[in-house]
């Protein structure tokens, strides 16, 4: 997995050295790109990330780098678990094998709604 994972950060890099921010965002499948919302459950950390490029790998980062990674679904949605001590996500990236990448993300808070009793 290690492997992998290197091999997927060396073509990451590659790619964003080569392509101009123009084709990033051509390569979303949505014009504003995709949308993250950081989740806590049960003391667990996750981000529930729509709109990837479904069959993709998104790799999630914090200002200090490389945090986790999981797969996309053919819809374009993946939770992505992580150590809550690496909090806060700063950015998201959806690679495909194909070699299209889509780094346009907007991360959001999960909204409280109000109960009654």
């Amino acid at each position: 997995m290690r492997t992998f994972t290197l091999s997927l950060v060396i073509s990451f890099l590659f790619t964003l050295s080569s392509l101009s921010s123009n084709a990033q965002v051509a390569s979303c499948p949505t014009p504003n790109g995709m949308v993250a919302t950081s989740l806590k459950l049960n003391n667990d950390c996750y981000l529930f990330v729509q709109f990837a490029i479904p069959g993709s790998i998104v790799s999630i980062y914090n200002a200090n780098g490389y945090v986790a990674q999981a797969s996309v679904s053919a819809t374009g949605n993946v939770l992505v678990p992580f150590s809550c001590t690496l909090g806060p996500i700063t950015g998201v990236v959806s690679i495909a094998a194909n070699g299209n990448f889509c780094s346009t993300v907007t991360i959001s808070s999960p909204i409280l709604l109000p109960v009654k009793f």
